[in-house]
């Protein structure tokens, strides 16, 4: 998770050329914060064959700022530009461009220009944005030694080693991960990106307690924080806790009512309370929101299978996400028991097969082939999988019970 932090680097005031003709309301026009006298002013500035070299070197500054500021990178870039021909040695023209560079996706310029910014003004910012756009590019060590130069040159940055943090734990550092995080929270206890970045990271270790608790600080702090919500949400599931998962999906909801993800994920625990009719809902709302989201019809899917409704409309939402994601190893397992449940014993056994071709210690599909082999009167290639499948997930025999699917009696 990342928020905005760097605003355009604002420039030197614009001072009245003696031999110019800009009015002095150009130049205020030029240095204020309105994009449309910005343009227009500096426009001005920079057409007039009389203005100094500086003045028209910081006009193209301010004039670009207004274009990004406007949504224009292609101009500011432009202008950008142009003010780097006129004062090459200026490290906050080249900081600004590389800020567009990286809006439009251009990493590999914003790294040249950032590395310039650098070279001509060593600052933390610098570094830090750097090394932002090497984890982008998936350079775990470069974003990692800039955010230690970052840290370096000003270790009272809390924004540092959050972003260090952040890639520690994208290489799987958890340890080090804590260690950054809980000293950006010493730094600044508001730090909310701090707080979400260290609760995952204790979630990874599997230490949801302290993940929970993170999460709950930084919804003290904001409480409309949405990916808060949906962390401490995923750590409840993983606690078995899904009254308090529900009440925070449901929270997530409240603040983005239109969200599919946010809705899919109600779903599941919807299906964990057995409430099919409401899963069913959120799924189908989640669909209708982004009707190519596979994973919201293998939902749907499951929803319907285990609750034996409508199986004809089940397969049909299992096939459509695997339409939409061919190789999604839980649609093909939730089409297997829509199958079993049909009693289509052979394509049951054929879309679990395929399931565990992609995921061969999915129990759910060890499980679901066992009874479909039972049924058959494949005795021991039943009990074969029966056993695989309780190996890896001890429970799964009561997970299938309790929606109704069970071996049958002899």
């Amino acid at each position: 998770m990342r928020r905005a932090r760097y605003a355009i680097v604002a420039v030197a005031l614009l001072l009245p050329a003696a031999a110019s003709a800009a009015n002095k309301r150009d130049y205020a026009d030029c240095n204020s914060e309105k994009d449309n006298l910005v343009m227009l002013a500096c426009s001005r500035i920079i057409n007039d064959p009389g203005e100094s070299h500086h003045n028209k070197t910081q006009a193209y500054v301010k004039r670009g700022n207004a274009f990004d500021e406007s949504g224009d990178h292609d101009s500011a870039v432009a202008d950008y530009s142009a003010a780097i021909r006129l004062s090459p040695d200026e490290g906050d023209t080249y900081y600004n461009r590389a800020l567009v560079w990286e809006k439009q996706g251009k990493l590999d310029r914003a790294i040249a220009d950032y590395t310039d910014a650098i070279r001509l003004d060593p600052s933390a910012d610098s570094y830090i944005k750097r090394g932002e756009v090497w984890s982008k590019k998936g350079d775990g060590e470069r974003a990692i030694a800039d955010f230690s130069e970052a840290i370096k040159l000003d270790p009272k940055s809390s924004d540092a080693f959050v972003e260090r943090c952040i890639a520690l734990g994208n290489k799987n550092e958890f340890d080090r991960a804590i260690a950054d995080c809980s000293a950006a929270i010493r730094l600044d206890a508001t730090s909310v990106n701090a707080l979400l970045n260290r609760g995952q990271a204790w979630t990874k270790k599997g230490e949801l307690d302290r993940a929970i608790a993170d999460y709950s600080e930084a919804i003290r702090l904001d409480r409309e924080l949405r990916p808060a919500y949906r962390l401490r949400a995923l750590a409840w599931q993983k606690k078995d806790d899904q009254d308090r998962a529900l009440a925070d999906y449901s929270e997530e909801l409240r603040i983005s009512p239109k969200n599919p993800v946010a809705l899919n994920n109600r779903a599941i625990i919807w299906v964990n309370k057995r409430d099919y009719d409401r899963a069913i809902a959120d799924y189908s709302e989640a669909i209708r929101l982004d009707p190519n989201f596979a994973s919201a019809f293998a939902g749907r899917c499951w929803a319907r299978g285990v609750a034996g409704q409508e199986l004809l409309l089940a397969l049909s939402d299992c096939e459509q996400s695997l339409r939409l994601a061919p190789d999604n190893a839980d649609a093909l397992d939730n089409r297997g028991l829509v199958y079993l449940r049909l009693g289509r014993l052979d394509d049951a056994v054929a879309s679990y097969d395929a399931a565990l071709k992609i995921d061969g210690k999915l129990a759910e599909s060890l499980y679901g082939r066992a009874l479909a082999r039972l049924r058959k009167g494949d005795t021991a290639a039943g009990n074969a999988d029966m056993a695989a499948a309780k190996a890896i997930k001890p429970g799964i025999a009561e997970d299938f019970a309790s929606h109704g699917v069970m071996p049958d009696k002899h």
